[in-house]
């Protein structure tokens, strides 16, 4: 491996492919990152990456000295020593590497060798605003993790039309699933027929989901908000009572262990669907009244949802229980107006009183049937 190591015994990363924090260093996790690439016994294609004569890029100027970013290109301690190799040389070494590296599919092979081609296009063409850092950087990211989401990442579209594909890679679909639907689906068809086959295979594979791709939201917010929105977004209202029952208690029992998944889908939600408040009379009810809270109290300050958004669900919420007359839920729900009172939001401040006056007049019935 004489062309990857510089004098100082540092890795050679003139275009900070293996930089993972950006910080002109190569720590210890990012050195072992590298040399697990660029092995001689790393297998297939790492070989003929890591025997090229390095004198073949010795010399030629500092041209790319700095990239787009400003960042350095010399490895550290090594200036002036390699810093003048063509980017069009490291190009073609990166390709033939991802290109004879194992891949789980080829789809996941072509984004690799199409994020090399972009990123040092980006280096060529001088790109340096805010948009060109970003595709850099979701180019590193792509090369360098091994995580699920950098398999299914592509500059320009995001996750957009991959996460289908990673659900039929993922291995979680049930043998008679294409059978029966075909492997040929947009992503919102696709989660739906899961639900449709068992909503407890939906929910299996939106956990999948939200695990492997929520972390990673930065590179494409609007179809990660999508599949985080989705669990409320299902075919509900074609549900028995029961089936729907079981499903919001799938839905609570995870929340109520994994406050960072409810904070994750309830803080980035943009709207209420229909069933959030039925979820949330299920939560009163059946026993999750600290996740209801917990929502309540993630949903109110929330600035990209509409105001009409939270008005309409709390709204319906408190019509359904006082149709349903439970006094005990009807109580426990009198215990939030004070902080909808107290919102700074014209909608909320307004509304509230009204609500609390149907909430104290449906128990004062309540109770004065249980007199008789």
């Amino acid at each position: 491996m004489k062309d990857f190591w510089d004098k100082t015994g540092k890795i050679y990363d003139p275009f900070g492919v293996f930089d993972f924090d950006g910080d002109g260093e190569h720590d210890f996790a990012e050195t072992m990152t590298a040399v697990d690439y660029f092995d001689e016994d790393d297998g297939a294609g790492a070989d003929e990456y890591a025997d090229e004569d390095a004198d073949e890029y010795d010399g030629g100027g500092d041209e790319y000295a700095e990239d787009a970013g400003g960042e350095s290109a010399a490895p550290a301690g090594g200036a002036g020593e390699r810093d003048g190799r063509d980017p069009e040389q490291e190009r073609q070494r990166l390709l033939r590497y991802f290109g004879a590296a194992p891949c789980k599919t080829e789809a996941i092979r072509q984004r690799k060798l199409f994020a090399v081609e972009h990123y040092f296009d980006l280096i060529e063409s001088g790109e340096a605003d805010k948009g060109a850092q970003e595709r850099k950087e979701l180019c590193r990211f792509v090369l360098q993790s091994s995580c699920v989401a950098a398999d299914y990442l592509e500059a320009f579209v995001g996750f957009h039309g991959m996460i289908e594909e990673a659900i039929f890679d993922s291995g979680l679909l049930p043998e008679n699933f294409v059978e029966n639907y075909g492997n040929k689906q947009n992503m919102h068809g696709l989660l739906s027929d899961c639900f449709d086959m068992d909503p407890a295979l939906f929910f299996k594979v939106w956990l999948w989901l939200m695990q492997e791709f929520a972390p990673y939201r930065k590179y494409d917010p609007d179809t990660i908000d999508t599949v985080s929105g989705f669990v409320f977004d299902v075919r509900i209202s074609d549900m028995e009572d029961e089936a729907c029952s079981a499903y919001f208690e799938m839905i609570l029992s995870y929340f109520a262990k994994h406050d960072e998944l409810l904070v994750r889908v309830i803080g980035e939600l943009e709207r209420l669907d229909y069933c959030i408040p039925f979820l949330f009379y299920h939560a009163i009810t059946h026993g999750y009244r600290k996740v209801f809270a917990r929502m309540i109290e993630l949903i109110l300050p929330q600035k990209k949802m509409p105001a009409k958004e939270k008005t309409c669900a709390l709204r319906i919420l408190t019509d359904f229980c006082c149709d349903e007359g439970d006094t005990d839920a009807i109580r426990y729900l009198l215990e939030f107006i004070p902080a909808c009172k107290a919102s700074e939001n014209f909608l909320l401040h307004r509304e509230s009183p009204k609500w609390e006056a149907d909430l104290l007049e449906a128990l004062q019935e309540q109770e004065e049937e249980e007199d008789l």
